[in-house]
């Protein structure tokens, strides 16, 4: 009877894009939430657990939009849903 020698590979490290990823939705979902507020980069750094310029960095590198243009580009959204709803701008 012949044993074959199983040999263990490391498995693929997690790159700090991967590792980051949740910490990068989770600032996504707080800003797709509250949108209309005041939120500055210590929150968001509170909320992800990264550092605010990292966080800058990652959430550029996944969205292409760093976090504030990302929440700006919401308030827009939201401007030209209410506005072609027929509500005045002075309401919101």
């Amino acid at each position: 009877m012949h044993l074959t020698k199983v040999i263990l590979q490391p498995s693929t490290p997690v790159s700090d894009m991967e590792r980051a990823a949740p910490a990068v939705l989770q600032v996504k979902s707080y800003l797709d939430l509250h949108y209309k507020e005041r939120i500055t980069l210590d929150t968001l750094q509170e909320i992800s657990g990264i550092s605010k310029f990292h966080l800058i960095r990652l959430f550029n590198a996944t969205f292409h939009l760093a976090p504030h243009a990302y929440q700006n580009l919401l308030r827009i959204n939201y401007a030209k849903r209410e506005l072609l709803s027929g509500r005045p701008i002075a309401d919101f």
